[in-house]
């Protein structure tokens, strides 16, 4: 309508619009970790936590642009130009779930992760003395709503119909699976069928191959 259309003029005005991939992961239990453990530990962990998220993060290409306790968010084509985008986006998920689930000091946990790509308004904003960079849009909200879902469909790692029809071709065997989900803070069961998109999800870890470019990983 025309406040929407209004809305989008003034980001217009003052961002601009591009294709971005955003990576949004999560350790599932961390809130438990917490309460159990000793604080020092606690402190060490996240510590070892970013310290990974930064490695892949610097390997991919990919800017750290969210961090609130465990969860991350890495920002791909949105701060610098990545032209393949789409695909280092899910090389960091598939090596952030890989390495996690390696590293003794992690105790063989798992990540929950998701990947979006869309358009999106990005640049900063704010007053003259305090700016931040933002990314805007329903590509932002997918990525954290698919993260979210993972638990709910017991998958490690969701990608979107559009960054799935970006890095198809990258992969070898029999990989996913497609779900209906609700977009994106609906939930499923008030979700229309106008409002429905498409997930993948990677639900054969050991049977196919991911040949993507630069820290990529077996999916």
């Amino acid at each position: 309508g025309p406040a929407l259309s209004a809305r989008s003029d003034m980001l217009d005005r003052w961002l601009h619009r591009v294709e971005v991939s955003l990576l949004v992961c999560e350790i599932p239990d961390f809130d438990r970790l917490v309460v159990t453990l000793p604080v020092a530990d606690v402190i060490e962990l996240h510590a070892k936590y970013l310290t990974l998220v930064q490695d892949i993060s610097k390997s991919t290409k990919g800017v750290l642009h969210t961090l609130v306790g465990d969860k991350v968010v890495l920002s791909y084509n949105a701060a610098s130009h990545v032209g393949n985008h789409s695909e280092q986006a899910c090389n960091a998920a598939l090596s952030l779930r890989d390495t996690l689930a390696k590293n003794k000091d992690f105790l063989g946990r798992k990540v929950r992760a998701a990947v979006a790509s869309g358009r999106a308004h990005v640049g900063n904003l704010g007053c003259r003395t305090k700016l931040s960079f933002s990314i805007l849009g329903p590509v932002a909200v997918l990525s954290d709503a698919l993260c979210r879902l993972n638990s709910h469909l017991k998958t490690d790692i969701l990608i979107c119909n559009h960054t799935w029809k970006d890095v198809k071709e990258l992969f070898v065997g029999q990989l996913v699976a497609g779900v209906d989900v609700g977009f994106p803070a609906e939930p499923l069961s008030r979700a229309s069928p106008s409002t429905h998109r498409r997930a993948v999800a990677f639900t054969e870890p050991d049977s196919c191959e991911f040949h993507g470019g630069g820290g990529g990983g077996s999916g």
